[in-house]
């Protein structure tokens, strides 16, 4: 179901949802199974053409530890208009996955592998591909990357490299990331992160990135390239007993189509009441215009 179907007429639905788990040394299964029941009447009502009275969702999750390896891998079905109650949920998808995670000493690393097919369109089933590996070459220096690709009815990837330092100024980490969407869009950005040590003033972190998109489509102006460079500030102070003060700032500014110039800036207070209750208040402010 579409968002503009409950627009128009919000469904009665009664939905239910069961599990049951299994958990032996180092293994655990889980099962979920979740029905939602329109009534024929509201089936109707709706119209989509392609919506059971009452669709049902289920998927399966089990994990095992075998010596350093971690395994992840289930399936999962969800028929088109499964909800939570008239709430929106993941839906009209089938399929599984595998993830797999290894850390031995200085390294270690994970794969996973996705496989999602629409129900009501099996020919546009994709397959996601994805890897991380990191290298900690010391106790204050680490090295790494990951990679994603996606196969299917349309292509994309996306790969990063970093590295991270730690010194008497804090921690700071250096990342490269390449991308290129379905559309054949391509961007590349450098980020720099800064984490400072904390001190009675409290605790500050900053961010700086440089980015550049190609092939970005304008009408009457063919593709052109924006480039954005983006800074942001984050920071909290404990005020007295378990109040604290946290906000962040974040400016940016460039050219071309996707490029976004403006000062972004939020503050909160959050008051721990105690270990069951938080109270929180928080102020937001934007100004940003586009070319």
């Amino acid at each position: 179901i579409t968002q503009d179907a409950f627009t128009t007429s919000p469904p009665n639905a009664e939905s239910l949802f069961a599990t049951g788990a299994w958990q032996a040394a180092h293994s655990r299964l889980q099962l979920n199974l979740l029905s939602t029941d329109y009534g024929l009447d509201q089936t109707a009502a709706l119209d989509t053409g392609k919506l059971d009275s009452s669709p049902v969702g289920s998927w399966l999750d089990v994990n095992t530890q075998i010596g350093r390896f971690q395994h992840d891998y289930g399936l999962f079905h969800f028929d088109p208009g499964l909800n939570w109650g008239g709430e929106l949920m993941n839906s009209d998808a089938q399929g599984g996955y595998y993830r797999v995670n290894h850390q031995k000493m200085r390294w270690s690393w994970g794969s996973s592998l996705d496989y999602l097919q629409p129900i009501t369109d099996p020919d546009a089933d994709s397959v996601y591909s994805s890897g991380n590996l990191r290298y900690q070459a010391s106790s204050r220096t680490g090295i790494g990357g990951t990679g994603t690709v996606r196969s299917g009815d349309t292509r994309a990837y996306r790969a990063n490299l970093f590295g991270d330092q730690r010194t008497v100024y804090g921690i700071s980490r250096l990342q490269i990331d390449q991308a290129k969407d379905g559309d054949d869009r391509t961007s590349w950005q450098i980020g720099l992160d800064q984490s400072l040590p904390e001190t009675g003033w409290g605790r500050l972190s900053t961010t700086l990135n440089f980015r550049e998109i190609d092939g970005m489509a304008v009408e009457n102006k063919g593709s052109e390239t924006s480039r954005i460079t983006e800074l942001v500030i984050y920071g909290s102070h404990d005020l007295f007993g378990r109040v604290s003060l946290d906000g962040s700032i974040r400016g940016t500014a460039g050219s071309g189509p996707e490029a976004e110039t403006g000062l972004f800036a939020n503050l909160g207070v959050n008051w721990e009441i105690n270990a069951h209750w938080q109270l929180l208040a928080t102020y937001d402010r934007s100004t940003a215009a586009r070319q």
